[in-house]
């Protein structure tokens, strides 16, 4: 929430889409806070039951503030009215399947993906998809996963960012969002290297602190604190 006040003007209180990408902790704990200061105009994510008092706060909030729920599917397209050059492709999950009663790796598999196509760019977004769902969107056509940035799956475990994978999307930034020192070792250095090998640049949040893409139709810049 911080983070979003330093960055949008003072004045803005409205927001266009907020993603839930899947029903963990670490993913939604934060965003209540943005739900309940800013007005949003529709919520995309699966469809979950609460299982946690948090996700019941989450469901509660977002009834409450009587935002629309989207619940999206592989092959949707997402535009913005007075934006035709901004698009979000749903690349995961493959359909709109309740995740209800899914459990750790089967809810991270269940994450919304999305490729957000602007003028000449594309940046691909992964949740914390794992293996499993890395292994669908690879059957996709390469030109509609290829991204000059990647926000790499779960944090930069072992459990994502396959070769083939990695490979396929061709990423000249990878970027990693992982809390330092965290108790799991994330990243894994098995991904780091399959990174590195792709020819990605890597920024790390626990090590470059917030990373921040600027960009126009033609040309996009990629910065960071440290």
């Amino acid at each position: 929430l911080n983070e979003m006040g330093e960055h949008l003007p003072f004045w803005q209180r409205d927001l266009d889409l907020m993603v839930l990408t899947h029903p963990h902790q670490d993913h939604t704990m934060g965003l209540i806070d943005v739900l309940e200061r800013y007005e949003v105009d529709q919520v995309v994510q699966t469809e979950f039951t609460a299982t946690s008092s948090l996700v019941g706060q989450w469901l509660h909030a977002v009834k409450t503030a009587g935002v629309p729920i989207h619940y999206p599917r592989r092959g949707e397209s997402i535009t913005f009215e007075g934006e035709p050059e901004v698009e979000l492709r749903i690349l995961n999950p493959l359909t709109t399947e309740s995740a209800g009663g899914k459990q750790g790796d089967d809810i991270n598999n269940g994450s919304v993906v999305l490729r957000l196509s602007y003028g000449k760019h594309d940046i691909l977004l992964e949740g914390d998809a794992q293996e499993a769902a890395e292994a669908e969107m690879s059957r996709l056509p390469g030109e509609e996963i290829a991204s000059e940035i990647l926000k790499v799956g779960h944090h930069g475990s072992d459990t994502s960012s396959t070769q083939q994978f990695v490979e396929q999307v061709r990423p000249q930034v990878a970027i990693i969002s992982v809390g330092t020192e965290n108790k799991y070792g994330h990243p894994a250095s098995e991904t780091l290297q399959t990174i590195q090998e792709a020819g990605a640049i890597i920024y790390r949040t626990d090590l470059n602190g917030t990373v921040e893409i600027i960009a126009d139709k033609e040309r996009m810049w990629v910065r960071s604190e440290r």
